[in-house]
């Protein structure tokens, strides 16, 4: 959802007749969610808001090295899950099966204070290891989708100028098309490493 309508949602009632929900959907409107998560070693952080007739939520999706944590929070109260990032054994998947912790908002909730607290959560988890954290590789891979996909375009704008410009006809052949086969194989595939 476009931070254009969020904003003008926000505008259609009073600062003080906000929700805990509004408010939280103000500061990642002000990006005072983002900064607030820039304090802590958390990386490849999502934020997914959707304003809906039926009601509105807003979720925050969070790596912390091999664990994840996702947040969601709507108009009557918030849960979070805390999972590991990578495949383990089915004996710990388990023990996070159990851990969606379902809570309401209290008068004192603070989006600052409850970030606060998933994070030292994160930190004490047994399955927590500790070592470098990954990369973000989603841009690159959306760069090199972007280039393997418009690859067979480009040939082939070049092959047509180069035809128009020599006045001489230019004929593909099978390796154009073997070309092709593997740019499109290639583009899509590196989109969809950007969806994970």
């Amino acid at each position: 959802m476009g931070k254009k309508r969020l904003a003008k949602y926000l505008a259609s009632k009073p600062e003080g007749e906000y929700s805990y929900l509004d408010k939280i959907l103000k500061a990642y409107a002000d990006g005072e969610a983002a900064r607030l998560l820039s304090k802590y070693l958390f990386y490849d952080t999502e934020f997914y808001c959707n304003l809906r007739r039926w009601g509105n939520d807003f979720q925050i999706v969070v790596k912390y090295y091999n664990l994840s944590a996702i947040m969601c929070f709507s108009e009557a109260g918030y849960f979070y899950v805390l999972y590991p990032g990578v495949k383990i054994t089915n004996k710990r998947v388990k023990a996070f099966d159990q851990s969606v912790i379902y809570c309401g908002y209290e008068e004192d909730f603070r989006l600052e204070t409850f970030l606060e607290t998933i994070y030292e959560k994160l930190k004490v988890q047994p399955e927590l290891v500790i070592g470098p954290i990954p990369k973000n590789r989603r841009k690159l891979y959306a760069l090199l989708s972007a280039l393997f996909i418009s690859l067979p375009l480009v040939i082939s704008g070049y092959l047509a100028a180069y035809g128009f410009i020599t006045d001489t006809k230019v004929y593909g052949n099978w390796w154009i098309i073997i070309l092709f086969v593997i740019s499109l194989f290639l583009g899509n595939h590196f989109y969809y490493k950007t969806r994970k």
